[in-house]
C-alpha cells in the first residue's frame, strides 16, 4: 500500500537559498556597472576618498592664508608711471582738455588762497622718497683739479640710497635745516634719478595733478593746449620753425596757407634759435619723439636740428681730421638748442640723442669766454641772457647724464659778479643792499646788467629782466634759497609797478626762481600772472572783445600770444624790448612755458627737488 507523505515544509535555509538563486538569476539579467554600486566595499572606498580630498582642501587654504604670510618674502613694486587711460590734452587745443584739473576742483575750488595752500602740502609726493631720505646737506670743497661732478650720477646714487621706508628722523631734519639757512653753504645737487622723476610729472595724471598742487587751473592748461597747437601750425614741412613764419597748415591740414598772423619776428635765419625755443613747450607738456600727441611734430623738429648740428658740429665728427665745421656764430641758438636735446634725452632715454648732448656740453664748455660769459660770435665777452641759457642747458645736460664740470659754474659765477652794478649809498628809511666786495669796491649782488661794460656806467640802472636772469643763474651756480641777496633782489622785482605786457621775459624767469625757492609770495603772484597771461591769449573771446589787443586779429593768430601795452605811444614803450626781434613765435613760446613751470621745472638742489 502506497504510503502518501506531505511534502516537507520549507524551512529558513531553504528560503534563503532559493531567494538567493533567484536573485544570483536577477543580477545576471543587470549590468556591471549595477553590480559596483551596489557592492559595500566600492561604497567604503568612495566615501574614503571623498573625505580625505575634503581635509586636504581644507588644509591647502590654511596654508596659503594671508595670516600665516607674516614672515614671507614679497616683491616691492614702484610704479613710477601713470595710467594711459587718463592722459588728457590729446584734442590739439580743446578747451575742455583739462578734464583732469576741472574734476579735481568741482570738489575743491584752487582760486581761493586757504584752499590753494592745503591742496599743495596734500598733493605734493607721488613719487619715492628718494630726496626725503638723503636730504643731510653737503658742504661743497673748492675743487683744485677741473673734475667732472658727475661722471656715473645713477651708480653713485644708487650706492648711497637707503631704504625706501626709512623715516628722517627728528635730528636729521633739523640737520637738513639748518645748512639750508646758512648763506655760506653749497647744497647738494640733484641727482640723475631725481630729474627723472620730475621729468615723469610732465604727462598722464601726474602733469594735473601736480599743475593743481602748484598752481595751475584748468583754464591755464586749455591754453597751452591751444598754443601748442597753434606751434604745430607754424612748423614748415622740413620740421623748422622760423620767426617770420610765412606759411602755416590750415584747419584743413594744408600747409601751403600764407600765414596771416601779425606782429611776427624780424630775425633772419637762426633756425636752431626759433626750431628750439618752439620744441620746449612741447617738451615741457610731456610730448617727445617717441610718445604724445604731438610726438610727429617733436620728431620732425629734433631731426631737423640733429641734421643742422651734423653739419656744423665738429665734436660729432671725432674720427674725422678733416671735417670742417660749419658754425655760423649763434651761440643763443646753440644754448637753447643743448637745453632741448638734454630735455629730449632725459625724458626718453634715446641712445642717438645722448651723443648730441655730450656733443652740446662739450662744445659750450670749449667756447666759454675766459671771463666766464657767452654771447653769440665766438670770443666775444658774454651778455647775461645768452649766458643764461647756456648756465640752464649745461645744468640740465648735467642732470641727463652728461660730465659737466664745476670749473665752469664757478666762472659763470665770477662773470654775474661782474654784471652788477656798485652798491648803493646807505640812506635814511632805505633798505641795505648786503653787498660784495669785488675788485675792492662795494657791489651790489641783487641787480644785474646786460654787459660788463655797463656795470660802472653812472647813467644805466640794471633792467628788471636781466636782474632775473641773473637771480636764476645764482641758484644754478651755488646759492641757496634762503641766501639774502637772492631773497633781496626777488623782492625788488616783486615791488616792480611796469606794466605786465612788458614782463614776459622777465615773468619767465622769475617764475622758476620763486618757484624752486618756495617764496611766500608765489601764490599771489602766480594767481595773478597765470590769469593774465590766460585772458591775453588770442581765442575766439578775446578777438571779439574790442578792450583787448587781440580785437580784430585773423584766425590765424588763434592759440598765439603777443603782448603789447595798450596804454604805450612809442614802439619802444609798447613792447618788450627783449622780445621784439623774436616776434610772436617767442612771446608763444615763453606764454607757454610760464604757465608750464609747475611740471616742467627741473630740480637743482636735492632740499627744493620737485618731486
Amino acid at each position: 500500500m502506497a504510503s502518501t507523505k506531505p511534502p516537507p515544509e520549507e524551512g529558513p535555509f531553504q528560503s534563503r537559498h532559493m531567494d538567493s538563486a533567484t536573485s544570483g538569476d536577477r543580477r545576471e539579467e543587470t549590468g556591471w556597472a549595477e553590480k559596483v554600486t551596489t557592492s559595500n566595499s566600492v561604497r567604503s572606498v568612495y566615501l574614503s576618498l571623498t573625505t580625505h580630498l575634503i581635509i586636504a582642501i581644507i588644509l591647502t587654504l590654511w596654508a596659503i592664508s594671508p595670516e600665516n604670510q607674516s614672515n614671507r618674502l614679497s616683491p616691492v613694486i614702484i610704479d613710477f608711471g601713470t595710467e594711459p587711460e587718463k592722459e588728457w590734452g590729446e584734442t590739439n587745443g580743446d578747451d575742455n582738455t583739462a578734464t583732469l584739473l576741472t574734476e579735481a576742483d568741482e570738489k575743491d575750488d584752487p582760486l581761493e588762497p586757504s584752499e590753494e595752500r592745503s591742496d599743495s602740502s596734500d598733493v605734493e609726493v607721488t613719487a619715492p622718497d628718494e630726496n626725503q631720505t638723503e636730504q643731510r646737506i653737503q658742504k661743497a670743497q673748492p675743487m683744485e683739479e677741473m673734475v667732472p661732478d658727475n661722471t656715473d650720477p645713477e651708480k653713485t646714487a644708487s650706492k648711497s640710497q637707503p631704504s625706501l621706508r626709512q623715516v628722517k628722523t627728528k635730528e636729521q631734519q633739523a640737520q637738513s635745516n639748518s645748512g639750508m639757512q646758512g648763506s655760506g653753504e653749497t647744497m647738494a645737487t640733484a641727482s640723475r634719478a631725481e630729474a627723472k622723476v620730475a621729468l615723469s610729472h610732465r604727462s598722464g595724471s601726474a602733469r594735473g595733478e601736480t599743475a593743481r598742487a602748484r598752481g595751475g587751473s584748468p583754464a591755464s592748461e586749455a591754453a597751452i593746449e591751444r598754443g601748442l597747437l597753434w606751434l604745430a601750425r607754424h612748423q614748415a614741412a622740413n620740421g623748422a620753425w622760423s620767426f617770420e613764419h610765412p606759411h602755416c597748415i590750415d584747419p584743413f591740414g594744408r600747409p601751403s596757407q600764407q600765414c596771416l598772423c601779425r606782429t611776427k619776428g624780424y630775425i633772419d635765419g637762426h633756425t636752431k634759435a626759433s626750431t628750439s625755443i618752439a620744441l620746449l613747450p612741447f617738451l615741457g607738456a610731456g610730448n617727445t619723439h617717441l610718445d604724445g600727441p604731438y610726438k610727429e611734430v617733436v620728431y620732425r623738429g629734433l631731426e631737423q636740428l640733429k641734421t643742422i648740428l651734423d653739419i656744423e658740429l665738429k665734436e660729432l665728427h671725432p674720427d674725422n681730421p678733416d671735417f670742417v665745421s660749419t658754425f655760423s656764430g649763434d651761440l643763443y641758438g646753440y644754448g637753447i638748442t643743448a637745453l632741448v636735446m638734454a630735455e629730449a634725452f632725459g625724458m626718453t632715454g634715446d641712445p642717438d640723442l645722448e651723443r648730441y648732448v655730450n656733443a652740446l656740453t662739450v662744445f659750450l664748455a670749449r667756447h666759454q669766454h675766459p671771463l666766464g660769459g657767452w654771447r653769440y660770435e665766438l670770443g666775444q665777452p658774454g651778455d647775461i641772457t645768452v649766458t643764461g641759457w647756456q648756465v640752464v642747458a649745461l645744468k640740465s645736460s648735467q642732470l641727463a647724464g652728461a660730465a659737466v664740470h664745476s670749473d665752469i659754474f664757478r666762472q659763470a659765477d665770477k662773470f654775474l659778479d661782474s654784471l652788477t652794478p656798485p652798491a648803493p649809498l646807505s640812506r635814511r628809511g632805505r633798505a641795505q643792499v648786503v653787498a660784495n666786495k669785488i675788485g675792492g669796491l662795494n657791489r651790489d649782488p641783487t641787480r644785474y646788467h646786460y654787459l660788463a661794460s655797463f656795470a660802472n656806467s653812472t647813467t644805466r640802472e640794471p633792467g628788471e629782466c636781466t636782474s632775473a636772469v641773473g637771480l636764476l643763474c645764482r641758484l644754478y651756480t651755488g646759492w641757496n634759497s634762503n641766501d639774502p641777496r637772492l631773497l633781496q633782489g626777488v623782492n625788488q622785482l616783486l615791488q616792480s609797478n611796469t606794466h605786465p605786457a612788458l614782463l614776459l621775459y622777465r615773468n619767465f624767469y622769475l617764475a622758476q626762481i620763486l618757484l624752486h625757492i618756495d617764496h611766500p609770495a608765489w601764490e599771489q603772484w602766480n594767481r595773478r600772472n597765470r590769469d593774465y597771461l590766460v585772458q591775453m591769449q588770442v581765442t575766439e573771446t578775446t578777438r571779439m572783445n574790442q578792450r583787448n589787443p587781440a580785437f580784430g586779429s585773423p584766425p590765424c593768430e588763434i592759440g598765439s600770444w603777443y603782448l603789447t601795452n595798450p596804454n604805450g605811444t612809442t614802439k619802444n614803450v609798447i613792447r618788450d624790448r627783449h622780445l621784439a626781434p623774436a616776434g610772436r613765435l617767442a612771446h608763444t613760446a615763453l606764454a607757454i612755458l610760464t604757465l608750464e613751470v609747475y611740471y616742467r621745472l627741473l630740480p637743482i638742489y636735492k632740499p627744493v627737488a620737485i618731486e
